[in-house]
């Protein structure tokens, strides 16, 4: 899922989903109507790739990579560690969790480019 405010943000098309549906953890009201997609490329570290993306509006992150990801890319996770790893393009991934001090930083730099992006939208 991806979030609605990010594909406006940065000015990404939408197609309408075949079958709408409700979800309801993403946001304060009682719940919302899934009515469009999206495809997004992204990227985490060295990872670069793009899929189809439900678009929702919710708070929490920008991009949420779902059960539908991991099946498709045969992500085994491994929970003690709270690492995921699989294969793409022939190059082993693993994609860790990020460190404390990681978490804020990032967060630092989030909440700067949500500043430039507020000024530069028209």
């Amino acid at each position: 899922m991806v979030s609605s405010e990010l594909l406006k943000t940065l000015g990404l098309t939408t197609c309408a989903l075949p079958h709408s549906y409700h979800v309801q953890w993403f946001n304060n009201s009682s719940k919302a109507k899934v009515t469009q997609t999206s495809c997004v490329h992204f990227s985490i570290g060295s990872y670069h790739d793009y899929a189809d993306f439900d678009v929702v509006p919710m708070q929490a992150c920008s991009l949420l990579l779902g059960y539908l990801w991991k099946y498709d890319n045969d992500v085994v996770h491994h929970g003690i560690q709270n690492r995921y790893t699989f294969m793409h393009r022939g190059k082993n991934i693993a994609l860790l969790p990020l460190t404390p001090a990681k978490i804020v930083q990032c967060g630092k730099e989030l909440a700067e480019k949500k500043k430039e992006w507020t000024c530069y939208r028209f």
